[in-house]
């Protein structure tokens, strides 16, 4: 038997051109979802914004790691925050810095994650507990673990590193559609996290 497409690529007409557009076929349903654009679609993968999607091949290319990121079906919003924050930085075990290094190698560093890593379990981690799911982190809980960073006399370098190890994961949560972060939504929501560019903005510096 035929394997059944993912998806289908199509062009639509506008006043100043053609854009490409997909129609992702639901797995479990095998309904044909509503069109999306591919150059909207690119933007949200964070493969550059502004220039549009011309050849047929990138636009395929582009709905496949729209697939495998997770941003047109959603998944489970039951991970712990804990955990999906240790994955995240996991270098072995994380899609999101495996899709960032396929789109351009060296973008997110091993010895990064490993410092990112060791700040989330050193810093991070005591304060929450691993019944806390991705869904339910409150503003309150997060706001407690940058109080104690300040108050242990931790320099500021350091304390930005705090801040970006839990503060950058949610973002790619949200944006992969694996859950959805409240507080996240609430402060950071105009800035999306890029885990190679520590000058990322937050609102807890």
């Amino acid at each position: 038997m035929a394997k059944r497409k993912a998806f289908y690529l199509y062009k639509r007409k506008k006043k100043h051109g053609s854009y490409w557009y997909v129609c992702f076929i639901n797995p479990d349903t095998g309904a044909q979802e509503n069109a999306k654009s591919i150059d909207v679609l690119k933007e949200r993968l964070c493969l550059g914004y502004g220039s549009s999607v011309t050849s047929r091949d990138e636009a395929a290319i582009i709905a496949n790691k729209a697939l495998e990121a997770g941003l047109v079906f959603s998944r489970s919003a039951s991970m712990s925050f804990n955990q999906y924050c240790l994955d995240f930085w996991d270098w072995e075990k994380s899609d999101y810095i495996r899709m960032r290094n396929s789109m351009k190698e060296g973008s997110v560093g091993k010895e990064y994650c490993r410092n990112m890593l060791g700040n989330y379990i050193n810093h991070v981690r005591p304060f929450i507990t691993d019944g806390v799911k991705l869904s339910g982190v409150t503003v309150s809980l997060l706001d407690k673990v940058v109080s104690h960073a300040l108050s242990s006399g931790l320099a500021t370098g350091t304390v930005q590193m705090v801040v970006l190890s839990f503060s950058g994961p949610p973002p790619s949560a949200v944006r992969r559609r694996r859950g959805v972060c409240s507080v996240m939504e609430r402060r950071a929501s105009s800035s999306p996290f890029c885990p190679s560019c520590l000058a990322t903005r937050s609102p807890w510096l």
